[in-house]
């Protein structure tokens, strides 16, 4: 039987923060138990990172790769923008089309652009078999007109802050619920009352490295290794014992993404 891993659902190694300690970064993860790794990739804007992780990720087998336009980037999105989408979405390591969403609360982009680009993806994805990775902020009305007018997509909101009324609706529609390290901030009681609402065959757990570290690491830069305060909190939230919530969270994460490797 393959034994169950501690699973980082969603972080950004090819952020700068990285440079210069990206492997030894993976490494710690590693040696604590961390297995799995999903780092989505932002397809308009490539850091100067992006070539050494894909490099780590061929040799590397639990470097998962999503591909998507955020919607910070939506303004970007046009023809020769979607065609290299779509040839990221073939490369090998990849699992999934995102993050791609609606963000409200920066409107980097303009909304109504954000809402076509959105829709334009989730299409894409479906055409593609794909499930998708969903970044949603400020926006939850206009995103369930968009979001579920797909009926035939599965996937992931990530890093979720939204209500168990719409968390509720995502779950009915096929969707998995993940959490970030916002879990642990002494201010995120709604985030933890919608979190012990979650079907536990739904829950996913991320560390959206590098930012948004968890408690006892709040300020310093995240990364994978701090997952692990990530599922000791889960643990206490569902009465659970830490193994109980890792072995969950991996069937979990290996459901919705069935390319995903499995190890002995």
């Amino acid at each position: 039987m393959t034994p169950s891993l501690y699973v980082d659902s969603h972080l950004h190694l090819d952020d700068p923060r990285f440079d210069g300690e990206r492997e030894q970064t993976i490494d710690r993860a590693l040696q604590a138990g961390v297995g799995e790794l999903l780092c989505p990739l932002e397809t308009t804007e490539v850091p100067p990172g992006r070539g050494e992780l894909l490099a780590l990720g061929e040799t590397r087998p639990y470097l998962r790769f999503a591909y998507g336009v955020h919607p910070h980037q939506a303004r970007l999105y046009d023809d020769a923008q979607e065609k290299s989408l779509l040839e990221s979405l073939t490369k090998p390591g990849t699992v999934a089309l995102g993050e791609i969403g609606l963000d409200f609360f920066y409107d980097l982009s303009e909304r109504e652009c954000q809402k076509r680009v959105f829709d334009r993806q989730l299409s894409l994805a479906s055409e593609m078999n794909l499930p998708v990775i969903v970044h949603l902020r400020d926006c939850f009305p206009e995103a369930e007109e968009i979001l579920f007018r797909h009926r035939d997509l599965r996937g992931v909101l990530h890093s979720y802050t939204g209500d168990g009324t719409f968390m509720k609706k995502a779950v009915d529609k096929g969707y998995f619920i993940s959490f970030s390290g916002m879990l642990t901030f002494s201010k995120a009681k709604a985030i933890r009352e919608t979190f012990s609402m979650v079907p536990p065959e739904r829950l996913l757990l991320e560390t959206d490295s590098p930012y948004l570290a968890p408690v006892p690491y709040r300020g310093k830069r995240n990364e994978p290794l701090f997952i692990l305060s990530l599922y000791q909190k889960a643990a206490e939230l569902l009465y659970r014992e830490v193994e109980s919530v890792r072995d969950l969270v991996y069937k979990n994460y290996l459901t919705l993404f069935p390319q995903a490797p499995t190890r002995p």
